[in-house]
C-alpha cells in the first residue's frame, strides 16, 4: 500500500513540471485511493471483531448459555451490526459488512480484477466440535490439522515414544486479518506467522472498472421467540436459544371454587431457562398442596381444602439453577353454592342432533349461550338434564360456544363447552409412528363419520391395507414387511373421505435389520461415543463394539443424558465430570471400579451391584440420598457439596478416605465398621477428623453419629456439637477415651460392648439415662450436669473414679465398684446410698441429698467424707481412722450422735449452725469457731450481739480462745478451703473485760501474725467469728 502511494506521489511531481498542466483528474484518483484504503482498513478492523464475535457465539452455544437481548447498531439511520447479550457470557459486537461501489471505467481500457475479501466461517464436524473455515474449506495449521473454534482446551495429547509423556491438545484460536500492501493476510497462530490470501482492492485497469471491495463474516440476524439465527456468508446458520423468563402456568384458572374437604387436582407447566428448578409452597388456613413431577418441568397440583372451609392462600415460590426466582399467590375460597356437568366438554357430530346434558346444582341457574352460537345452538328444554338442539354443520371446520349456567346469587357459576365436528371429519389418534425392521401389524385409531378411502404410493410395497369394517371409532390395520435392509425406510399413508375433501396422512419410519445398533438419547454422548469408538465407521455404536469398552472420558462435552451408558457392561472407569447431566443410572455397568460424576445436575444416582466400585466422586451436585450399602469395595468417596440429609457407610468397611463436607443439610453420618479410614473430611475440606487412632468430631451440624463396629480408634472427641442428639458407638472393641461433652442437645449416647473403654466424660449434656454396663474396663466416669434420674455401675467393677454431680439421681448404685477411690454424687435426689462394699473408697462428696442415713463402717481407707445438706441423724466413723475431713453441717445430726472419734478441722453442727472444731478434749468436747464470720465491723456496731445470735453457745472468743484457733490455722484453713468456707485471715475481735469497755478499750487478734492488740472500741473494724463448747 505505501509503495503505490509513493508511485502515485511521484507521478504528480512530475506532471507538476510543466507549465499550465491541469493535475486536477490525478488528485482526485488519489482522493479515491486514499478513501478505498480507509474504508479496507475498516472493514478489516470489523471482520476481526466478527470474528472474536463468532468464536464467542460457538462457546456460548456449547456451554448452554442463552442471549437476553439482540439491540441493532445503527449509522445515519441504516443498521450496520448488532450488539448480542447474553445471560453469563460478555456482550459481543458483529458489523454487516457491504460491498464497495464499482471504480469509474476507464476509456478504451481493460477492466480491473475484483479485489476478494476472504471469508472466514465456522462449522460443526462429526466429533461435535466446531471449527474454523477459510473460503468454504477447514482452515489448517501447518501440520494439517483443522483449528478450533471453540475457547475450550484441548483434548490430551497422546503419550509420547519411549515412555515420554505426549504433549497437551492446543487451545482454540481466534484467526487474525489484516490489509498489507494492498493484500488480505491472515494469521491463525496468535500473529507469529501470516498467509497471504489475494488482493484487498481491485486492480486499476487500464482505464478500465475498479474492482468491489470485500464482504462480511455475518450475513443476517434474524430472531423469533426461542431462538436467535446467525446466518454466515457461506449460509451456514447458527441458532443460539434466548433466555426464558421462569414462571408457572396452570391448565385451568378454576383455582378458587371447591369444597370442604375436597382435592382438586391440576397440571402444571414451568417455563425456564433451567432444566433445574425447585418448588416451595407455603399454606395457610388449614389449606394443603402436593406437587406430583412428571418432568422437571411439568407435573400436577393437588389442592386440598380445609374442613370446615375457610378462605387462604398458597404461595409457591420457583428457584432455578441461576438463583432466578419467581413467586406466585393463589387465593382460595370454599363453595357454598355449586353448579357442575358430568363432563365439562361434550362432542357434537357434524350431522347435529339433540344433545342431553346432565347438571347438579344446589341452586336455580339461567342457560347463557354466546350470541354468534345461537344460529346453531339452542335450549330445547331445561330440569334435570339440559337438552339442546345442534344445527348441522355444513362447514368443513368444527366450532364449539363456551355455555355459562349462572347462578342466580349472581356468584355461583359453570361453565360447559359444546363442540362440534366439521363435516367430514377424519381424527387420528397419532400420525407418526417409529417401527422396528420386524413384520408386524400397525394398528391406528381414529375417529370419523364417514367412509374413509386409504391410499399408500405403489412405491411403498412393503405396507398394505388390511380391510376392516367399523363404526365412528375404528381401528385402521396394517401389514408392515421386516425390513431386511441396513437403512431405515419411510412410508406414508393417506386417509380420506370418499369425496376426497377432507384427509390425514399418516408417515411410517421403519429402522433397518441391524438389531445390534444402539440408540442414545443425547446428541453429544453419541457424538463422543461415534468419535472415540466407531471401528466400522457407519457413524454408530452397536452392541459389538459396546461390549469392547471398558472406559469412557466425557468430560466437559455440554452433555445432558448418558441414558444407553447400560449398553456398557464392560466398562471399569467413568468420568462424565463437568457436565449437565441430571440422572445417572450405572446398575448394569457391574465391572466399574471408577466413577468420576462430580460438577453436574445429578439428583438421582444408581449405584446398586457395584461390587468392584473402589472409587466414587460424585461431589457439587444435587443429590439427596446416595445408597453405596451395594459397594463393599469402596475406598475413596466424595459426596461434598451436596443436599443429603443422612449419610450411611456402615457396609463400606474398606473405606479409606470420605468426603462429605459443605453438605449444609447433613444432619445424620453412620461410618460404623470404618475401620481403615484414615482422612475424614467433615467440616471443612482443609479439617481432617482423624488422626491416627482419633477421630474428632467438633462443631458439626450433625443431628444423628454413628462410630461404632470394627475401628481402629483408640480416642473419641465429640464435643460442642449444638445440634448434636444421639451419637453411637456401640461394638466399637479399639476404644479407651471418650470425650463426648458440651452438646448440649444429647439425650442418647450408645457405648454397648466398648470393652476396651477405660475413660467416659459425658458431662455437660441433657442425657437423661445412661447404659454402661458393657463397659466393665472403665475406670474413670465424669456423668456430671445432665437429667440422669438413675445411674447403674453395678456391672463396672473397675471403676476408680466416678463424678456423677448436679443430675436428678434417685438410684445410684455403686456397691460393686470394688476398686472405687472417688465418690462425687452431691446435688442430686439420693434417698439411700449403698458403699459398704467399696472398700478401697478415699473420698466422698454426697452432700446436698436427701440421706436419712449414711453407713460408711466399712470404708476404713476414708480420708474425706462430706454429707452435708442431707437428713441424716447419726452417723458411726469410728471405725474411719485415717478420716481427715470430715462435713456434717447443715444436717439435723447433733455432734453427739457422731460416733468416733473427732479431730481438729472436723466441720460440725452445734445449735443449727456450722462450726469447725479447733480444740478437743475427751468424750466428744471440745470448742468450735464458726466458719461464717461478719465481715469487718467496729466493735461498737454489735460484735457480741452478732455472735449471740448464732444461738445459746455461741460467744465472741476471748484473745485466748482466738490464740488456740490461731495456733491451728493450717489444719482448719486446709478443710476451709476444701469445701470453698471462708478462711481464717486478717485480725478478729477478742472479748474485753469491764474496765477494758469503760474505757472503750477492747483487743483484736491478728491472725497473720497472732499479735494481740489493744485497741478503741470505735475507729477500729475488725472481722468477728462466734466460738461454743460442746
Amino acid at each position: 500500500m505505501k509503495k503505490l502511494l509513493f508511485l502515485l506521489v511521484c507521478g504528480l511531481w512530475l506532471f507538476g513540471c510543466g507549465d499550465k498542466y491541469d493535475d486536477s483528474a490525478l488528485r482526485n484518483d488519489l482522493n479515491d485511493l486514499e478513501n478505498r484504503v480507509a474504508k479496507l482498513e475498516e472493514l478489516c478492523k470489523q471482520m476481526n471483531t466478527n470474528i472474536s464475535s463468532l468464536q464467542t457465539i460457538v462457546t456460548v452455544l456449547q456451554s448452554n448459555d442463552y442471549i437476553t437481548s439482540v439491540t441493532p447498531i445503527t449509522n445515519d439511520g441504516e443498521i450496520i451490526g448488532y450488539t448480542i447479550t447474553f445471560a453469563k457470557s460478555n456482550s459481543i459486537t458483529i458489523y454487516n459488512g457491504t460491498d464497495g461501489k464499482d471504480g469509474v471505467d476507464g476509456s478504451n481500457g481493460e477492466d480491473g480484477k475484483d479485489g476478494v475479501a476472504p471469508t472466514i466461517g465456522v462449522k460443526q464436524d462429526t466429533d461435535g466440535v466446531y471449527y474454523w473455515t477459510l473460503n468454504g474449506d477447514w482452515l489448517k495449521d501447518d501440520k494439517g490439522n483443522k483449528i478450533k473454534a471453540e475457547g475450550t482446551d484441548g483434548k490430551d495429547g497422546a503419550d509420547g515414544s519411549g515412555g515420554e509423556d505426549g504433549t497437551n491438545g492446543k487451545d482454540g484460536v481466534t484467526p487474525k486479518l489484516e490489509i498489507r500492501e494492498g493484500y488480505w493476510w491472515i494469521s491463525y497462530d496468535n500473529e507469529t506467522n501470516w498467509t497471504q490470501l489475494g488482493k484487498a482492492t481491485g486492480e486499476d485497469g487500464k482505464d478500465g472498472t475498479d474492482g468491489k471491495d470485500g464482504s462480511s463474516i455475518f450475513k443476517s440476524v434474524t430472531e423469533d421467540d426461542e431462538n436467535v439465527y446467525f446466518t454466515l456468508a457461506d449460509d451456514t446458520i447458527i441458532t443460539v436459544p434466548k433466555s426464558v423468563t421462569l414462571s408457572i402456568r396452570f391448565d385451568s384458572s378454576d383455582l378458587i371454587n371447591i369444597s370442604a374437604g375436597e382435592m382438586k387436582t391440576l397440571n402444571y407447566t414451568i417455563t425456564s431457562s433451567s432444566e433445574t428448578v425447585t418448588i416451595e409452597t407455603f399454606e395457610q388456613a388449614g389449606w394443603k398442596v402436593e406437587f406430583t413431577e412428571q418432568t422437571k418441568l411439568t407435573g400436577t397440583i393437588a389442592i386440598t381444602a380445609p374442613n370446615p372451609i375457610r378462605d387462604g392462600k398458597i404461595l409457591i415460590i420457583l428457584t432455578d439453577a441461576q438463583n432466578n426466582s419467581y413467586m406466585k399467590t393463589i387465593t382460595l375460597k370454599g363453595v357454598g353454592n355449586t353448579i357442575t356437568t358430568v363432563q365439562d366438554t361434550y362432542t357434537v357430530d357434524a350431522a347435529g342432533g339433540l344433545l342431553d346434558v346432565a347438571v347438579t346444582a344446589n341452586i336455580d341457574y339461567t342457560i347463557q349461550i354466546p350470541q354468534d352460537a345461537k344460529t346453531w345452538l339452542s335450549v330445547q328444554s331445561q330440569g334435570e338434564n339440559i337438552r339442546f338442539s345442534v344445527a348441522e354443520n355444513e362447514s368443513y371446520d368444527g366450532r364449539s360456544a363456551d355455555i355459562t349456567l349462572a347462578g342466580v346469587d349472581g356468584t355461583t357459576s359453570y361453565r360447559v363447552t359444546i363442540a362440534q365436528l366439521q363435516k367430514d371429519a377424519i381424527i387420528l389418534s397419532e400420525s407418526n409412528y417409529e417401527l422396528t425392521y420386524e413384520q408386524q401389524t400397525l394398528q391406528v385409531v381414529l375417529q370419523s363419520n364417514t367412509d374413509l378411502l386409504v391410499t399408500i404410493p405403489e412405491t411403498d410395497t412393503w405396507i398394505t391395507h388390511i380391510s376392516t369394517r367399523a363404526m365412528t371409532e375404528r381401528t385402521l390395520n396394517f401389514n408392515i414387511a421386516s425390513n431386511d435392509g441396513s437403512q431405515s425406510r419411510t412410508g406414508h399413508i393417506t386417509i380420506q373421505n370418499t369425496d376426497k375433501n377432507v384427509s390425514q396422512t399418516i408417515t411410517i419410519v421403519q429402522k433397518g435389520d441391524v438389531a445390534d445398533v444402539l440408540t442414545f438419547e443425547d446428541p453429544l454422548f453419541k457424538a463422543y461415543l461415534t468419535a472415540n469408538f466407531d471401528t466400522n465407521g457407519d457413524k454408530e455404536i452397536d452392541r459389538k463394539e459396546a461390549l469392547r469398552i471398558t472406559s469412557i472420558k466425557c468430560d466437559g462435552k455440554s452433555i445432558y443424558s448418558l441414558k444407553g451408558i447400560e449398553y456398557f457392561v464392560n466398562l471399569k472407569t467413568l468420568d462424565c465430570s463437568n457436565n449437565s447431566v441430571v440422572e445417572l443410572d450405572l446398575t448394569q455397568n457391574t465391572q466399574l471400579t471408577e466413577v468420576k460424576c462430580f460438577s453436574n445436575s445429578l439428583v438421582e444416582l444408581k449405584l446398586d451391584g457395584l461390587e468392584n466400585l473402589s472409587y466414587l466422586d460424585c461431589n457439587t451436585n444435587s443429590l439427596t440420598t446416595i445408597d453405596t450399602s451395594t459397594n463393599p469395595a469402596l475406598a475413596y468417596y466424595n459426596c461434598a457439596s451436596n443436599v443429603i440429609k443422612s449419610l450411611d457407610v456402615s457396609n463400606n468397611t474398606k473405606l479409606e478416605k470420605l468426603f462429605c463436607h459443605s453438605c449444609r443439610l447433613l444432619t445424620s453420618l453412620n461410618i460404623k465398621n470404618c475401620g481403615n479410614l484414615t482422612a475424614l473430611y467433615l467440616i471443612s475440606s482443609s479439617s481432617n477428623c482423624v488422626s491416627q487412632s482419633t477421630i474428632s468430631v467438633k462443631n458439626s451440624s450433625l443431628q444423628s453419629l454413628v462410630l461404632g463396629g470394627y475401628a481402629k480408634w483408640t480416642k473419641a472427641d465429640i464435643s460442642s456439637n449444638a445440634y448434636l442428639k444421639t451419637v453411637d458407638l456401640s461394638e466399637l472393641p479399639t476404644l479407651i477415651t471418650l470425650n463426648c461433652t458440651d452438646n448440649v442437645q444429647l439425650t442418647s449416647l450408645n457405648t454397648d460392648k466398648c470393652y476396651a473403654i477405660k475413660y467416659v466424660d459425658c458431662s455437660s449434656n441433657i442425657l437423661s439415662a445412661l447404659d454402661l454396663s458393657t463397659n466393665r474396663a472403665l475406670q474413670t466416669l465424669d456423668c456430671f450436669a445432665n437429667n440422669l434420674t438413675a445411674l447403674d455401675l453395678s456391672n463396672n467393677v473397675a471403676l476408680q473414679t466416678i463424678n456423677c454431680y448436679e443430675n436428678q439421681l434417685k438410684n445410684l448404685d455403686v456397691n460393686n465398684c470394688l476398686s472405687l477411690n472417688d465418690l462425687d454424687c452431691h446435688n442430686n435426689q439420693l434417698p439411700t446410698l449403698l458403699i459398704s462394699n467399696c472398700s478401697e473408697l478415699k473420698s466422698l462428696k454426697c452432700y446436698d441429698n436427701q440421706l436419712n442415713e449414711l453407713d460408711v463402717i466399712n470404708n476404713q481407707k476414708l480420708t474425706y467424707l462430706d454429707c452435708r445438706g442431707n437428713s441424716i441423724t447419726e452417723i458411726n466413723i469410728s471405725k474411719n481412722i485415717n478420716l481427715d475431713y470430715f462435713y456434717c453441717s447443715n444436717t439435723t445430726m447433733p455432734i453427739t450422735s457422731v460416733n468416733g472419734i473427732l479431730k481438729i478441722g472436723y466441720c460440725i453442727d452445734i445449735d443449727g449452725n456450722n462450726g469447725i472444731i479447733y480444740e478437743l478434749e475427751e468424750n466428744h468436747h471440745g470448742k468450735a469457731i464458726s466458719i461464717n464470720e461478719s465481715g469487718r465491723m467496729e466493735w461498737v456496731d454489735g460484735v457480741e450481739e452478732w455472735c449471740e445470735q448464732l444461738g445459746a453457745t455461741w460467744k465472741l472468743p476471748s484473745k485466748e480462745e482466738l490464740l488456740q484457733v490461731y495456733y491451728n490455722k493450717n489444719i482448719l484453713n486446709q478443710s476451709l478451703q476444701k469445701v470453698g468456707y471462708p478462711l481464717l485471715s486478717g485480725s478478729y475481735w477478742a472479748a474485753a473485760d469491764s474496765t477494758d469497755i469503760t474505757y472503750h478499750y477492747a483487743f483484736s487478734v491478728s491472725f497473720d501474725s497472732g499479735y494481740v492488740r489493744h485497741i478503741s472500741a470505735a475507729g477500729h473494724s475488725e472481722n468477728t467469728r462466734a466460738v461454743c463448747e460442746f
